[in-house]
């Protein structure tokens, strides 16, 4: 038996050892890690009982935060891993293949999508010429014609919607500008501005009309036939390309042809006495006798259906009239100043013109203000007070006559943009006229009269015609022929064309992986549905990543044509650690009033339960790409790109069942451990 005495002694041994104990627990509790809550959970509380009136702020920190237990989060996946919500897919007879993204640990509620025809589109045609287009500019040639452009699609097509865009334009479909020149000296400045101006209208109509160009220069009898003429820009470098041909016209290239034609109008020096044609008509300002032998002579090559236009640029009259060697002296006001012969060559091209051919002459400009020291015959003059002088009047009296017989204008030159104007107004046309478009030879539009600007764009709708013409076809891919017509020249720009169609599928066959399960055929307009929870279960349980990317397999045998992916509907429940834990650094980071405390604070813990595994560890740059894709980097951050480096884990989390966030005042960065 043991003696009280030894007893008493036992106890108090027993009570110093623990209180002992507890101290050295105590004195060790900073360098305890904070997260072993042993210290709180039970030194601490003896240690209230016996020194009540000692309180442990790390303990009452602690006592005071939260510890929860994740849970599992419900998430709907309506995305591809491409992030697309739905997906049309193009079969030429193959299989294709999606994949959406989904996490391995995620427990499967519902899995589904469905399909549909998807619309092909075609926006492009081919020319003549057989190259692909999205627009053309087609034109037509003098008294109307026609041209083709065709297209293809396949012949099981359904054809939900067919458009194209039609607006008149005034633009010849080729063009043969041929330019008759004066070659004397007080042309000088028009030489230069034609240059200019044919460069500019160059560059304007490329791609729109064929423009071809040719320049007659007039050349003086007195001097030898390699003589440079005044317009040296007409055959620089800069033009080659522009102007066709640059011919020099002597009188013998004129007065050949009138020796050899009978028919010839009586005013040729060689025809008549010398009394009659006098001999000062200086041929180097002859536009009269240059466009006679254009029109008449037949050496000059105009290609067939081409719009015609001449442009005489002169300041004299149209046999290159000088003043008459007995009136110079006096050189009276009147008509006596002219040869005689001017009306003679006009009536001959008045004549032989028809309504194929164009002429607009330009005349020169004001050199002086000294009226008496103007260019020819005071040509230039403003034309109110050119009409007050008979022979100025008369020079642009015989213009007039010739611009008239052929629907054109008389132009003056004042500048380079009045020369390049007049060539421009030369070259725009009518707009088309009885504009019709079959469609494999069946008329598909029509529009009567003239299609210009007021009442273009037309939009012409052809989806049931379409669908028509695609019963009869008898091949697999069948050509259609869009012929576009027009009664006179002018020009069509055909663009916004487009065909929309689908093609309906027969046998269509899907699975993750490898091909499970069928669901027949898709029409137009029907949805189909196919759910496929129990494969996609099945295939994450032997996906070996924390996302696995599923492959969904389709198959659609013979099919040419397109199905759409759509109402992807992907429910399950998953255990979301990375992203909880991003919301308790937050919430810890918003209790540190955004790191500008200075004291250290217990935050929250959270326990993962132990069904739960992390696959891949969680680590502060995984952390850092949830910032990043919530734009949160501004409020809160790991450095690296992404805000202050406010965030510190002891390590990365993988086994860890218990985690604890905690706010360090010295270093302002929330801890994870």
């Amino acid at each position: 038996m043991v003696k009280k005495a030894d007893t008493s002694l036992n106890l108090i041994a027993s009570v110093l050892i623990t209180v002992v104990a507890i101290g050295l627990i105590l004195a060790l509790a900073p360098r305890i890690i904070k997260s072993d809550k042993m210290y709180c959970s039970t030194a601490y509380r003896l240690r209230s009982s016996i020194w009540a009136d000692k309180r442990d702020q790390l303990c009452d920190e602690k006592n005071d935060f939260e510890v929860t237990t994740i849970e599992k989060k419900p998430v709907v996946l309506n995305k591809l891993s491409t992030n697309e919500i739905e997906k049309s897919i193009f079969f030429d007879n193959n299989m294709n293949t999606i994949h959406l993204s989904v996490p391995k640990n995620a427990e499967i509620k519902n899995a589904g999508l469905s399909l549909s025809l998807s619309n092909l589109k075609l926006t492009e045609f081919n020319d003549e010429q057989d190259t692909a287009l999205s627009e053309q500019v087609i034109n037509f040639d003098r008294g109307g014609s026609h041209y083709t452009i065709t297209f293809s699609i396949p012949r099981e097509a359904i054809v939900t919607n067919a458009k194209l865009r039609l607006s008149g334009k005034d633009i010849p479909g080729k063009t043969d500008m041929v330019f008759v020149l004066d070659n004397s000296a007080s042309m000088v400045d028009e030489w230069s501005s034609l240059c200019s101006g044919l460069l500019y209208i160059s560059t304007q109509t490329k791609g729109i009309t064929d423009l071809n160009v040719t320049a007659y220069v007039l050349v003086d009898p007195d001097f030898p036939k390699d003589t440079d003429y005044r317009g040296s820009c007409i055959v620089s470098s800069e033009m080659a390309g522009i102007i066709d041909k640059v011919q020099k016209l002597y009188p013998e290239n004129l007065s050949y042809f009138f020796r050899q034609n009978p028919d010839a109008p009586p005013f040729i020096k060689l025809e008549l006495s010398s009394d009659i044609v006098p001999t000062h008509d200086y041929y180097p300002e002859a536009w009269g006798l240059g466009i006679y032998w254009l029109i008449v002579s037949g050496e000059h090559y105009w290609r067939p259906n081409s719009k015609i236009i001449i442009v005489p640029i002169s300041d004299s009259d149209p046999t290159g009239g000088g003043c008459n060697p007995n009136d110079c002296d006096n050189n009276p006001p009147g008509d006596s100043i002219f040869s005689g012969n001017e009306q003679l060559v006009i009536d001959g091209i008045l004549d032989n013109i028809n309504e194929m051919e164009f002429i607009f002459p330009v005349y020169g400009n004001l050199e002086q203000n000294d009226k008496e020291q103007t260019e020819g015959y005071m040509v230039g003059l403003p034309l109110d007070e050119c009409m007050a002088y008979s022979r100025c009047s008369k020079v642009i009296g015989w213009m007039e006559e010739l611009a008239q017989a052929s629907n054109s204008k008389v132009f003056s030159y004042k500048d380079t943009r009045s020369l390049t104007d007049a060539i421009g107004f030369a070259i725009n046309s009518s707009y088309p006229e009885d504009v019709v478009i079959t469609l494999n030879g069946d008329e598909m539009f029509s529009f009567p009269g003239e299609l210009n600007s007021t009442n273009s764009p037309v939009i012409v709708e052809f989806e049931e015609m379409l669908n028509e013409a695609l019963s009869s076809c008898a091949t697999d891919v069948c050509t259609f022929e869009l012929n576009f017509g027009s009664m006179s020249e002018g020009s069509l720009l055909v663009d916004r064309f487009f065909v929309d169609y689908v093609v309906e599928a027969d046998d269509v066959s899907m699975g993750i992986d490898a091909i499970d399960s069928s669901l027949g055929e898709i029409q137009e307009s029907q949805i189909v549905e196919w759910n496929f929870t129990e494969q996609l279960t099945e295939y994450l349980r032997s996906c070996a990543t924390e996302i696995c990317i599923v492959p969904v397999i389709i198959d659609a045998s013979d099919y040419i044509g397109a199905l759409k992916v759509q109402r992807i509907d992907i429910e399950y429940e998953k255990y979301l650690v990375a992203e909880t834990l991003l919301q308790h650094i937050l919430s810890c980071w918003e209790k540190s009033e955004r790191g500008s405390s200075t004291k250290g604070i217990m935050c929250e813990e959270f326990v993962l339960p132990s069904s739960v595994s992390i696959i891949e560890p969680i680590t502060e740059q995984r952390i850092e790409t949830l910032l990043k894709e919530r734009n949160l980097c501004g409020l809160l951050g790991t450095g690296n790109g992404c805000g202050s480096d406010s965030i510190d884990f002891e390590r990365p989390l993988q086994s860890q069942k218990n985690i604890l966030i905690e706010y360090d005042g010295k270093q302002k960065k929330v801890v994870v451990s």
